[in-house]
């Protein structure tokens, strides 16, 4: 079964019906996009697989395990423990923790499930010019990814973009049913409200792609807008429950303190730099020639939804520019502009006069070009996979009969990382014998003056420990400022767990200031040294002290 949406249509300059701006380039029978859509499924798992034994990021990852686990207990994000991003992501995985256990690979799964709606999302809004022009777009999702050299959690960000592309996706659907679907467009509001739940700075992105597809219209902007409100209703209620000075004090204030010891000077240097800001730039450059030279064509708002999604995601790109943070950008603002890239060229192609300069260069070169930019992305994509596909063989090895031969084990749970294990399960194993449930823990650097990150997932190991620390997520600006609570909270803990090679992080920001050295007098006055195996030292509150 074929579909062919007919909306849009114009004329050239000949007087000829020109292409309609939303209709595909071939008709594709159901069959085939769906067998496209298991292909594509298909291949991005291979290339996302080795990630899932990759070893644990300490601490952003740590976060995710670690909150999922608290919140399964009760404990809730901003009064009991400090988050800087809203608690979509943790309620998604905690949910999962509740239904199954506890789990690396759980939660892990639930970050190719938010990578593969990305790229099936993608995929959705370039089939308007073929199942194989579709795929491929999509497919280039894998190869930004492909820098991003760390596991695919299930981190906020790829769950906040998938929610916010299903979002776009559905507003497309709005236009095709000749803006009378109101339910796509009450789901396109729905969907964009939980993708703020799930990143709070994606809100200009949320709300700037839906007005430059529905306008200004009373009608439709209610509807998107009820949409939006019941999506972002959860956020309400926990905002409510914690009380809103708690939830402004840290995704508002400690992000701004936390900025200047995060921000990373960009290195003009690297091309990946230069790409990723091109991406960023590009849709609204596009948009703004189709805005000069066919203000009505109806395409034009189209277009403005990715440019807005580009330009509102551009402070993301360079808060932290390194390839990780380029990585996180580039792989929705680079779909996102071959997709607007398409779209001019259509209207360049087919309503162009055939005279002018413009058409002829698009008849003439279009085609060779998409060719050769196709063949480019197959052979990149191909390059990826076989790499992704030998990690995974080699990782799934590495496991053996015996177990992980770079995890650390724990009441049941284990997770690999990327240092010693035997100096930390030594460690692990000491605590764990020492202590007993309820205890209180706190975890930080050998040096707490710079107490600028930390091994968060320790707490995911000793479910039966009480975290004594409200700032879980250490940041320089935050976690050790000088008016802070870290010298309270580590007052109340009965172990104290430091990592020494944190000390050493040097990096060209504010974290080079030192911090408060409150916390170090606490530990030196009312700590004692259990055991110490380079670079850990577990302390335990002395007896003296804890009698007092």
């Amino acid at each position: 079964m074929s579909v062919t949406p007919q909306v849009g249509v114009g004329k050239d300059g000949r007087g000829g019906q020109g292409p309609l701006w939303l209709k595909p380039k071939l008709t594709a029978s159901r069959s085939s996009v769906i067998a496209a859509g298991l292909a594509l499924v298909l291949l991005l798992t291979l290339s996302f697989g080795s990630g899932f034994l990759r070893p644990v990021v300490p601490l952003d990852e740590g976060i995710i395990l670690t909150y999922a686990d608290l919140l399964n207990k009760g404990l809730l994000p901003n009064r009991d423990f400090c988050s800087l991003y809203p608690p979509g992501t943790y309620w998604v995985v905690a949910f999962v923790f509740y239904l199954l256990e506890p789990s690396l690979i759980l939660e892990r799964l639930v970050g190719w499930y938010y990578l593969t709606a990305i790229a099936i999302a993608i995929f959705n809004l370039c089939l308007e010019y073929g199942v194989k022009t579709a795929v491929i777009v999509a497919l280039s999702l894998g190869l930004f990814l492909d820098r991003f050299d760390a596991a695919f959690a299930a981190y906020a960000w790829f769950g906040a973009v998938a929610l916010l592309l299903w979002s776009v996706v559905c507003l497309r659907h709005w236009i095709l049913a000749g803006r009378s679907g109101s339910i796509m467009l009450l789901v396109s509001g729905l969907l964009g409200g939980l993708s703020i739940i799930f990143r709070h700075d994606l809100t200009p992105a949320v709300l700037l792609s839906g007005l430059a597809v529905i306008g200004f219209t009373r009608r439709p902007m209610a509807t998107y807008a009820t949409g939006l409100f019941v999506g972002t209703l959860p956020l309400l209620v926990h905002t409510l429950l914690v009380g809103p000075s708690a939830v402004i004090a840290n995704l508002v204030t400690d992000v701004l303190l936390a900025g200047p010891g995060r921000r990373l000077p960009i290195l003009w240097s690297n091309p990946f730099v230069w790409l990723v800001l091109a991406t960023c730039v590009l849709p609204v450059l596009m948009w703004a020639v189709v805005s000069i030279t066919r203000t009505q064509n109806p395409a034009k708002r189209s277009m403005l939804s990715c440019a807005a999604i580009c330009l509102s995601v551009f402070p993301q790109a360079f808060s932290r520019s390194d390839n990780w943070h380029l990585a996180y950008v580039g792989c929705i603002t680079f779909p996102l502009t071959v997709l607007t890239g398409l779209r001019l060229g259509r209207i360049w192609a087919g309503q162009y006069d055939a005279a002018s300069a413009i058409g002829l260069w698009s008849r003439k070169l279009a085609r060779p070009v998409y060719l050769m930019g196709a063949a480019g992305i197959v052979s990149l994509c191909a390059v990826v996979l076989v790499k992704s596909s030998v990690q995974l063989a080699s990782s799934l090895n590495a496991l053996g009969s015996n177990g992980c031969s770079n995890c650390v084990y724990n009441e049941g749970r284990w997770l690999p990382i990327a240092t010693d294990t035997i100096a930390l399960q030594t460690v692990i194993d000491t605590l764990e014998n020492t202590s007993i449930r309820g205890d209180t823990l706190f975890v930080g650097t050998q040096d707490l003056s710079r107490n600028i990150y930390n091994s968060s997932y320790i707490f995911y190991l000793f479910p039966k420990l009480v975290p004594s620390q409200f700032y879980i997520e250490v940041a320089p600006g935050i976690s050790d400022r000088v008016s802070g609570r870290t010298p309270e909270d580590m007052q109340k803990a009965k172990f104290v767990l430091l990592d020494a090679s944190y000390s050493r992080w040097r990096e060209p920001n504010a974290s080079e200031v030192p911090g408060s050295t409150r916390p170090q007098q606490v530990l030196e006055a009312a700590f004692c040294l259990v055991i110490a195996r380079e670079p850990y030292e577990l302390y335990q509150k002395c007896i003296k002290s804890a009698s007092n």
